[in-house]
């Protein structure tokens, strides 16, 4: 008995030791203690398979299991939300809108991934762009002379690429008849031109998130402990985070990208920007392009490329915006440099976030004072 006992203390301490190194060695690397990701039953996910698309979010879906965000720069200062998310009937953020459109109510589709889907919140109120964009131009007495009303369509899902948003766009969106299409988008396509055996499609590097459904579905067989850190990172590398949303594009991606490769002509995200484009033309609709915007806060490997990368994307979106006489908002040039506003390097604070809204909305009011000089 008294060796039993003795195996079992030396078993405790002994993983004591490994839990006290790992938190030094992470805190060391990374700034932070692991973020351990929220757990949740299956039936509970929000991020799903879609026939054409690589993931979507569910449709008719509430989103009520709140977390603090470990974000880098404000680690643990955020929440996920401040009242729960409604996701509508095309699986986007907000509530539903009728398909049919009076003339009287400016409708604008805000297009994108993360930069327009996130929401964070404080104690107070919850923020994104799309909403601050709304209370924005329902205040603005340009819009108010042309306009009874004011609806914004969050129309952003974190990590898909342009390639995404355009067939989200063509098959969901266009059925609500905006007048103003925002395309705010940029970084996801990026990994994809630095893998091997590229392909116009993505499918060199991504897969159908139904593709990676029993491999995601693992992490949900193994307990949870919040508290002990080497353990779930352990089992975050090999079996999963039993957290869809945490890692669906660890899993979908189905090689790394080389940092130290050189980009690829971005063919595939100019040939969706443009018909992008051209199908709201078609339409009628007005599009505005924003400069995507990357905070260099660490001088990484691949932060640098991504930096890079960005760079490129943007004078894309420049010389396509200038090609079609598109309104060019240059967000990345425009924004400060400042922790203040950033999360991360491309998410924002309730500071950034009101920055975009700020910016997009004084451009629309621009616009429609154009028009009625005209």
């Amino acid at each position: 008995m008294t060796i039993g006992w003795a195996v079992a203390g030396l078993v405790v301490l002994g993983l004591g030791i490994v839990e006290a190194a790992f938190r030094l060695w992470h805190r060391r690397a990374y700034g932070r203690n692991y973020p351990v990701a929220l757990r949740f039953r299956w039936c509970e996910n929000h991020v799903v398979p879609h026939p054409f698309l690589t993931f979507a979010y569910r449709k008719n879906f509430v989103i009520d299991k709140n977390q603090r965000l470990p974000y880098v720069l404000h680690p643990n200062r955020y929440w996920s939300f401040n009242k729960p998310l409604q996701l509508n009937s095309i699986g986007h953020f907000g509530d539903d809108l009728s398909v049919g459109r009076n003339d009287d109510v400016l409708r604008i589709a805000c297009l994108g991934s993360s930069g327009t889907a996130n929401n964070i919140a404080d104690e107070h109120q919850d923020y994104n762009y799309p909403d601050l964009l709304r209370e924005k131009l329902a205040s603005s007495p340009e819009v108010r002379q042309h306009y009874r009303a004011v609806e914004v369509m969050n129309c952003g899902i974190g990590g898909w690429t342009t390639l995404d948003v355009f067939v989200d766009f063509a098959l969901n969106v266009l059925h609500y008849r905006p007048q103003y299409v925002i395309f705010y988008q940029g970084l996801n396509d990026l990994p994809l031109h630095l893998m091997e055996g590229y392909a116009f499609d993505y499918s060199h590097g991504r897969r159908n998130l139904g593709e990676a459904m029993g491999e995601i579905k693992r992490g949900y067989y193994f307990p949870k402990f919040r508290w002990w850190h080497s353990y779930e990172f352990a089992r975050d590398k090999l079996f999963g985070t039993g957290n869809i949303r945490n890692e669906v594009l660890a899993r979908i991606d189905t090689q790394s990208p080389d940092y130290y490769r050189s980009y690829r002509p971005l063919v595939a995200e100019e040939m969706a920007l443009r018909n992008l484009v051209l199908l709201c033309r078609a339409h009628g609709i007005r599009m505005l392009v924003g400069s995507y915007v990357f905070y260099l806060h660490n001088d990484s490997l691949r932060n640098r490329k991504l930096r890079e990368g960005v760079d490129i994307e943007n004078e894309l979106y420049r010389k396509v915006a200038d090609e079609y006489g598109l309104p060019f908002v240059d967000l990345d040039g425009e924004i400060p440099r400042d922790n203040a506003y950033f999360v991360d390097a491309v998410h924002f604070t309730p500071l950034g976030i009101d920055f975009l809204a700020e910016r997009f909305a004084r451009c629309i009011d621009e616009l429609l004072a154009g028009a009625a000089v005209k």
